[in-house]
C-alpha cells in the first residue's frame, strides 16, 4: 500500500527531536537535509519544530498560485522572487498586489519551469470569504478533496473548482501552493 508522504508534522514539538546519537557516516536525512552532528533526530528525517516546508512546481509562463503557510514577510519579492511579473489578485478585475495574503489565489508569471520552496507555520484549516461571481482562492498547507469543502450556505457553489495548467481543468483536490477559480451565488 502507498501511504504517501510520511514526514514528521513540524508544527509542534516531537519526542524524536534531538533525541538520537550520531551515527558515523550518516550526515544527511532521507530528504538530503544535513543531520545535526551532535544530537540528530530519531529516524530518517531531520526537522525543526514549528517550521514547515513545501515545494510547489511552477510551469514557465502564467501560474495560479497561493501561499499556504503563515510567515512574517508576505511581499511578492520574498515569497516568489523568481517571478517575472506582479502578483495579480481578482476582485471583478485584476489588481496588482505587492503583498500577498493567505486564502487568495494569484496570477504570477515565471520565465522557466522550476520548483519554488517555501517554509513557515502550517495552515491546517481556513475559512475563505467569497463574493457573488468568480473568485480566485488559495489553499492551506495540506491537500483537501473538493468534495470535503463545506459551503456556507450549503448550495453556494455554482461551478467546479478550476486549476490552471495551460488551460482550465476541473480540480478534485485543492493542492498547497496552487490557486483556484470558483464561482458562487
Amino acid at each position: 500500500k502507498n501511504f504517501g508522504n510520511l514526514h514528521i508534522l513540524t508544527s509542534g514539538s516531537s519526542p524524536v527531536n534531538s533525541a538520537a546519537s550520531p551515527i558515523s557516516g550518516i550526515t544527511t536525512d532521507i530528504d538530503g537535509n544535513t543531520r545535526n552532528a551532535i544530537t540528530p533526530d530519531i529516524g530518517a528525517e531531520e526537522f525543526i519544530p514549528g517550521e514547515f516546508s513545501l515545494d510547489i512546481n511552477i510551469s514557465d509562463g502564467w501560474n495560479l498560485v497561493s501561499f499556504p503557510l503563515t510567515v512574517i514577510d508576505y511581499s511578492k519579492t520574498t515569497l516568489f522572487p523568481t517571478s517575472t511579473s506582479s502578483a495579480f489578485s481578482y476582485d471583478g478585475a485584476y489588481i496588482a498586489q505587492p503583498t500577498l495574503t493567505n486564502k487568495i489565489g494569484y496570477w504570477l508569471k515565471f520565465g522557466s519551469t522550476q520548483t519554488v520552496s517555501m517554509s513557515g507555520s502550517p495552515r491546517l484549516l481556513d475559512t475563505i470569504d467569497v463574493k457573488a461571481g468568480w473568485n480566485l482562492i488559495g489553499s492551506i498547507s495540506f491537500a483537501v478533496p473538493t468534495s470535503s469543502i463545506i459551503q456556507i450556505p450549503s448550495d453556494n457553489l455554482v461551478s467546479n473548482f478550476y486549476e490552471f495548467n495551460r488551460g482550465y481543468i476541473p480540480a478534485t483536490s485543492i493542492t498547497p501552493g496552487k490557486g483556484y477559480w470558483v464561482k458562487v451565488r
